[in-house]
């Protein structure tokens, strides 16, 4: 018989963890086993597993609200729970105000649907109502539930001002089109919330001579008309081509901006964000489907939508596509429409957008750091398969730049790397950049010496410093910097 503690703790983002500990009381040294678990289906799947073992959940005023589902569902789903105990708490729940803050960031991430891996993988965290009261069936709100994440959240259209019996999510989110954009109100346990976004498509909004205002509504743009996909192609060219972005153009949030990222990003299949309704369409998304309520009944969300998907993969032209492999399953859901037609050409004549869509989403989380040190009009240069930036040597030119360790960049005359496994920035100097980028296109010591000492003057003691200072840069961000000499190279291609 096994003891398992059950805690449901409150982060200083407002959202919700669960820790389960395994306590052995039969070794003398107390051994401790701790998991921590993101959705109802996985802690229920522990509750239901061994009815010989006892857990014990601690109840408070922050966290009693998802263990009274936890409790209620595992009942529904199996009759041989294990021995369940309940401590009453008398913990306060915290400020709602980081809540609200990761609230907020949340539905910008619906609307995006750029959900990072932690979450694609961790059950339903969007679902999306047409109406408020479109369930009323018992086992659809459980199933819904049980696969959702402990995070979830409820949006539905505000028809009405009333606040609907909260079954779903730590919050509920009322939405209401007005001009120019929507206004989102949010329900939490204890606070309301209101906040306005602006709509705009890329050609209005990159046409306006207008200045933002960075600390008021967040922006979304949407691509709905040919001038729309002219504006963002023109974009890409200039990223592709030139290794440019501008503040302006990173600021705002793309609307579906899942549809050009790469195909690992699509959560359609991974039931991350989901709709229930009678329209096709989610908030006049161009690839998001709703299902209705009663299917959700008799098969499971990951049968249903992969056999709408075959369906509609079969209907469309996408098998015919070269690309298509590399596109999101929604896309080749939709129907065969002029602007449809124009999404196909940029993915097929710039097949480089999902790394403008990765680059992007970097420089947006350095540019929203230092809003007050940046203008909109300020450009930011890095190198790409056009345009080398930091290493120019003659016979790299035409080379392909790796994103895969770290970005390197360039604004106001200052040079940054983000690495990603850390996802941290670092200020760099220009050299360094230079040792960075050449290791990055596996170039030898030798080749990296003679153009530091040709663009910088570089003798072969300050080279050494050089070197050493970049391998010391590389164990405190963790990546490894392989600058090898010319023979060295060669035997590694034996």
């Amino acid at each position: 018989m096994g003891k398992y503690l059950v805690n449901i703790n409150q982060e200083a983002s407002g959202l919700f963890d669960i820790n389960l500990t395994y306590k052995e009381p039969l070794l003398l040294s107390k051994e401790e086993r701790k998991i921590k678990l993101h959705s109802y289906q996985q802690l229920i799947t522990f509750l239901t597993k061994d009815r010989f073992s006892e857990y014990i959940f601690y109840k408070n005023k922050a966290n009693g609200r998802i263990i009274d589902r936890i409790l209620q569902l595992a009942e529904d789903r199996s009759s041989s729970l294990g021995n369940i105990h309940v401590i009453e708490q008398t913990v306060e729940p915290a400020d709602e105000s980081q809540l609200i803050n990761s609230l907020l960031n949340g539905f910008k991430t619906f609307i995006t649907g750029m959900y990072p891996p932690h979450f694609r993988y961790t059950k339903l965290k969007h679902l999306f109502l047409e109406t408020a009261d479109i369930i009323t069936h018992h086992e659809t709100q459980q199933r819904l539930l049980h696969s959702s994440n402990i995070n979830s959240s409820i949006i539905f259209r505000a028809e009405e001002r009333t606040h609907h019996p909260d079954w779903f999510g730590i919050a509920q989110l009322h939405i209401q089109e007005i001009d120019d954009g929507f206004s989102v109100k949010i329900h939490t346990q204890n606070q309301i919330y209101n906040q306005n976004f602006t709509v705009l498509g890329f050609n209005e909004y990159f046409s306006s001579q207008t200045k933002l205002n960075h600390t008021g509504e967040p922006i979304f743009l949407t691509m709905d008309t040919n001038e729309d996909f002219e504006i963002f192609s023109n974009l890409l060219n200039d990223f592709y081509n030139g290794g440019l972005m501008s503040v302006k153009e990173i600021l705002p949030h793309i609307k579906d901006e899942c549809m050009w990222a790469q195909k690992s990003m699509c959560s359609l299949k991974t039931g991350t964000r989901m709709a229930l309704g009678d329209g096709e369409k989610v908030l006049h998304s161009p690839v998001c489907y709703t299902v209705q309520p009663d299917q959700i009944i008799h098969q499971s969300i990951s049968d249903l939508f992969e056999e709408r998907y075959s369906k509609a993969f079969i209907l469309s032209n996408c098998s015919r596509c070269p690309v298509a492999h590399h596109c999101p399953s929604c896309v080749k859901m939709t129907a065969e429409t002029e602007l449809k037609e124009k999404y196909c050409q940029i993915r097929q004549q710039q097949a480089f957008v999902p790394d403008y869509i990765r680059i992007r989403n970097i420089l947006k989380s350095f540019v929203n750091s230092r809003l007050n040190q940046l203008a909109e009009s300020d450009m930011i240069q890095f190198s790409t398969k056009e345009k080398k930036l930091f290493y120019q040597a003659d016979h790299i030119q035409d080379l392909p730049v790796g994103y895969q360790n770290f970005f390197l960049f360039l604004v106001n005359n200052e040079v940054y790397v983000f690495i990603n496994h850390s996802m941290k920035f670092y200020k760099i100097n220009s050299p360094l950049a230079v040792i960075l980028e050449g290791s990055l296109f596996e170039e030898s010591r030798e080749d990296i010496e003679a153009y530091m000492a040709k663009t910088y003057g570089f003798n072969g003691n300050s080279f050494e410093k050089l070197l050493s200072m970049a391998n010391l840069f590389g164990e405190k961000a963790g990546i490894r910097i392989d600058v090898k000499r010319v023979e060295e190279h060669a035997n590694g291609r034996l």
